[in-house]
């Protein structure tokens, strides 16, 4: 399936619901600068430590904590990769309500570009190999 001809997930941004943009190269290659401040050693160490006694909740908890001490001073790369991804100012970014934030971000697990850029990635890291 032609992932340019796949229409994007709907979501409410604003108080409009309406498809999340296509994403640019721009916000595509930001993103790698965000997931690595957010992937500490502590993170990464609390993912892999899954066989431990921790519960679930607790583990949960574990990782919230960890994701925001990494998000501390990220706030700006944070507002400017939704600006590009959501195709809005950063002062419009910085006002969407908290359920609208988290309904975009569960909406782009099906964004047909995320998927095409998550599998163009492992391939061309595999043919490297």
């Amino acid at each position: 399936m032609n992932p340019l001809l796949t229409e994007t997930p709907v979501v409410t941004i604003k108080g409009v619901s309406q498809n999340l943009p296509r994403l640019t190269l721009s916000a595509a290659l930001k993103l790698p600068k965000l997931l690595n401040k957010l992937l500490t050693d502590d993170v990464l160490e609390i993912f892999s430590n899954v066989e431990d006694e921790q519960s679930a909740q607790e583990r949960g908890i574990s990782i919230i904590s960890a994701l925001l001490e990494g998000l501390d001073g990220a706030e700006e790369t944070i507002y400017e990769i939704l600006s590009l991804a959501l195709s809005l100012e950063q002062k419009e970014v910085e006002s969407i309500p908290l359920a609208e934030l988290g309904e975009i971000i569960v909406a782009y697990k099906e964004h047909p570009d995320i998927d095409f850029f998550t599998k163009t990635l492992k391939n061309l890291l595999t043919k490297q190999e």
